[in-house]
């Protein structure tokens, strides 16, 4: 008899199992339906000579800004930069760069061919100049761009953007563990991130909190976490990094990264203007001053004990300066 009570407990404890996991991977897969549909439905694809680009564009009466966003990311991280200064009066252009959600890395293997798919992004769209904001790991493709096409360029603004060669460790491919491999092999690849969203959504103290989120100091925490603006903008920039159709992206980055030549920048005469706080520690403040000192004339704003977040956390700090900056150079 209690042989026959322990299997019915077992057998419970087994379908109860059972029916929690269908319920995660159906809530995570559904999930990450929904969140794919409401990507695609918010850009477009175009063939150009270079291939195929993903973009979105948001008012078109204005001068245009082209906006390269960092890595990993997506044209949905280039319209949380550029929805600031829509409201500005600009046309804002957000792409996905190669590699990243439906724009194929083969559009843009190297940083030339990168830029090229840019100018034919423009010549189909019938744009003729353009400025460029390349936010982190953006910012080198924008200058190049600058430096081959001048002519298509009325201004270029770095954002806490990567200058100068990333170290050769940083390209170590990662292995995952035997236990992470179980849980891709349960759940799906990207299913650890999915969770780390769900909490930030739920905690998202905790999550500023979370080692290597490159948060300096309780002040830069508490102006997200003070500001419901800021704290959703926060949860919105987390998404637009989540491993869904961007690993291939980040990893042609990194390629493009290891052996970065940015001399000819040294030639830009365009308006230039970069943004950069002193304990950024994904893009090193001294190499954005270092390539900042190689552009004649070019404005550098400084953000004293600024991170990587600054858009985020100190938007009131310098949002306003680069608008006024991009006014006054427009065409």
């Amino acid at each position: 008899m209690i042989l026959i009570w322990i299997k019915r407990v077992l057998w419970s404890l087994l379908a109860l199992v059972v029916l929690l996991y269908l319920l995660v991977i159906g809530t995570y897969h559904f999930s990450n339906y929904r969140y794919l549909a409401t990507l695609e439905a918010g850009s477009e694809l175009v063939e150009t000579e270079q291939g195929v680009i993903e973009f979105s564009r948001i008012g078109e009466q204005g001068p245009t800004i082209l906006v390269l966003h960092g890595t990993p990311g997506g044209y949905d991280q280039g319209m949380v930069i550029g929805e600031r200064l829509e409201s500005s009066g600009f046309s804002i252009l957000a792409v996905s760069r190669p590699g990243y959600l439906r724009t194929p890395g083969s559009s843009g293997e190297t940083i030339d061919e990168e830029v090229a798919s840019y100018l034919a992004l423009m010549d189909a769209l019938n744009i003729e100049q353009v400025a460029l904001i390349g936010g982190s790991g953006g910012a080198p493709s924008a200058f190049a761009f600058a430096a081959q096409y001048p002519e298509r360029v009325w201004a270029v603004v770095q954002l806490f953007g990567l200058s100068g060669s990333i170290p050769d460790e940083d390209s170590v491919v990662y292995e995952p563990s035997f236990s992470e491999h179980l849980i891709d092999i349960f759940f799906g690849e990207t299913f650890e991130y999915w969770v780390l969203l769900q909490i930030a959504g739920l905690f998202p103290e905790q999550t500023l909190l979370a080692e290597g989120m490159g948060m300096v100091n309780s002040d830069t925490r508490n102006r997200v976490l003070e500001d419901t603006g800021k704290l959703e903008i926060f949860k919105r920039m987390m998404w637009t990094s989540y491993p869904l159709e961007r690993v291939n992206g980040q990893n042609n980055d990194v390629h493009k990264f290891i052996k970065l030549d940015q001399s000819d920048a040294a030639s830009l005469e365009i308006p230039t203007l970069f943004v950069h706080g002193t304990a950024d520690s994904n893009a090193p403040y001294e190499n954005a001053r270092f390539l900042a000192n190689s552009i004649e004339e070019a404005e550098f704003i400084t953000l004293e004990e600024g991170d990587h977040w600054i858009f985020i956390s100190r938007p009131e700090d310098f949002v306003p300066e680069v608008i006024e900056f991009l006014s006054l150079n427009a065409p």
